[in-house]
């Protein structure tokens, strides 16, 4: 339905912060990772939920998981709304935290400037989607944008830094 984001930078005695966030509301995403890893056919490791299976009438588990087979038939084998998820979520995209030096103690050591700061990125997302991220497709293009066939998630990054000025 829409994205959105939040930035701002916040300064206090030589200290500097800034953070960005990032999110989606109302998207879906078609999870073909949970067509194998969503159902037990003996052969692979599966989601935790799979062991709310089906298993009589006196116990139905969630109502959603079927019963384990060693062959792969049902649901599992067609792209079908049962697959599709909800892919809204928020993202910590970025923070930042710095600190400037004082110009009276750095010219001492012959600097006219010296920051040194942390930089985070990529540093949560949270959603109610199973795999890594909502935000990431396997397909870029074409009528299969919005499948997750286990894209890698936009990986963790800490950047350390220094400016210096002469």
């Amino acid at each position: 339905n829409f994205t959105w984001g939040l930035t701002n930078t916040f300064s206090y005695w030589g200290f500097d912060f800034s953070f960005m966030l990032t999110g989606a509301q109302g998207g879906e995403i078609m999870n073909q990772n949970a067509r194998f890893l969503g159902e037990f056919n003996g052969n692979r490791n599966v989601y935790a939920s799979v062991a709310n299976y089906w298993r009589s009438d006196a116990e139905p588990g969630d109502g959603m998981t079927p019963k384990p087979r060693t062959v792969s038939t049902g649901v599992r084998g067609q792209s079908t709304s049962y697959w599709v998820e909800d892919a809204s979520f928020v993202r910590i995209k970025n923070i930042r935290l710095g600190y400037t030096f004082p110009v009276k103690l750095i010219q001492q050591i012959g600097l006219s400037g010296l920051r040194a700061y942390v930089n985070l990125e990529n540093v949560h997302v949270f959603s109610n989607y199973r795999n890594y991220d909502p935000e990431n497709s396997t397909f870029q293009s074409g009528y299969r944008v919005g499948y997750d066939y286990g894209a890698y998630p936009t990986p963790f990054s800490a950047t350390f830094g220094l400016n210096v000025s002469f």
